[in-house]
This record gives C-alpha cells, structure tokens and sequence, in this order.
C-alpha cells in the first residue's frame, strides 16, 4: 500500500488539486466517548469500524464509548478497533476524530496542529455561547480542521 507524498503529511486539510485517488489514505481514525451531559450515542459503530480498516485505516476506540448505546468494547475488538483507556491518547494520536457532538472545552484544549474534527455542531455551542464559525476559525488559529455535520 502506498502512503501519502511527504508534503502532504500532516497537513489536516487538502486542496481538490491535491487530491490523486492512485494513492491509498490511512489514517488513525480515534472515537473518543462522548462527555456531554445526558449524550448516549457514539460517533462509529463496530461495522463501520470494520469497513474502515477493511479499506486500509486504523480505528482507535475509548474504552466505554459505546456502552450507552449498548455496544461493547469487545465488540469494536472483533471489528479489529484498538480499544484504548482515555479520551487524551485518542487525541494525542488520532488524525481524525469523530465525536456525535461538538468537543467541550476540555477536548478543545487537546486538539493539535493537523487535526481533523468530524461533529455535529448546532448553530450556537449552549456550553461556550459561541458560533460554530467561531469555533471554526479558533480551531483554524490552532492548525486544526474542522467539519461539521
């Protein structure tokens, strides 16, 4: 399997002219458990996981994550997920990570340079009282990308 051009490493972001299907992605995709109050679900399911390291990728997941929404940790395992014990190695190594809602202040703090977030995010984060283009920009400030759904 053939990785990215060094230039492009990193980077957390990409440019359509920069974009050559040729090459095969892997990425550390890390699945933090969710802090919010009263929020149960988790951003990946085992199949999910599954596909994607099926087409190439690693999956790291929180230990627990999925325990709301009644998947075990064992069953991320026998999709071939890494189970992992907190939320911070997640975002100490994953280049992506997917959460179901906007990362509070204290995953904000752990976000890196190259990072890409992948969350859903109203217009206004009740926690901040902030807009998400807000948000946005200060990720941005960070070297940090952010994709919101």
């Amino acid at each position: 399997m053939r990785a990215w051009p060094e230039e492009w490493r990193g980077c957390g972001r990409s440019s359509a002219s920069k974009v050559d299907h040729r090459w095969e992605a892997t990425m550390l995709i890390g699945v933090p458990r969710e802090i919010k109050a009263d929020e149960y679900r988790v951003a990946l399911i085992p199949s999910t996981a599954k596909e994607l390291i099926a087409r190439g990728h690693a999956v790291m997941v929180e230990t627990l994550a999925g325990d709301g929404a009644g998947i075990s940790d064992q069953e991320y395992a026998a999709a071939g997920a890494q189970i992992v014990a907190s939320a911070d190695q997640i975002f100490l190594r994953a280049a992506l990570i997917v959460k179901v809602k906007e990362p509070l202040a204290a995953e904000r703090s752990k976000l890196r340079r190259g990072q890409i977030i992948f969350t859903s995010c109203g217009q206004k984060i009740k926690t901040a009282g902030k807009s998400s283009s807000y948000l946005i920009r200060a990720w941005s400030r960070r070297g940090s990308s952010a994709t919101f759904f």
